[in-house]
C-alpha cells in the first residue's frame, strides 16, 4: 500500500512539472520563430517596398515572406 501511495505521490508531482517545461518549450519555440521571421522580413524591407511599388499585391508579398 505505501508502494502505491509512493508512485501516486510521483505522479501528482511530475505531470505538473513536466507539463510545465513543455509548456515552457513550446512558448520558447513560438518567440524563436517570431524572432527569425521578423529578422528575415527586415533584412527584404527594402525588397517588399520595390515590390509593392511595381504593383505586387499584399497576397504576393505575403507569400514571399511566409
Amino acid at each position: 500500500m505505501e508502494h502505491v501511495a509512493r508512485v501516486r505521490w510521483q505522479d501528482r508531482f511530475l505531470t505538473p512539472l513536466f507539463s510545465s517545461f513543455a509548456t515552457l518549450a513550446l512558448l520558447l519555440a513560438a518567440i524563436v520563430l517570431y524572432a527569425t521571421i521578423s529578422y528575415s522580413v527586415s533584412l527584404s524591407t527594402h525588397e517588399i517596398g520595390i515590390r509593392m511599388a511595381l504593383g505586387a499585391s499584399a497576397t504576393r508579398v505575403r507569400a514571399m515572406i511566409l
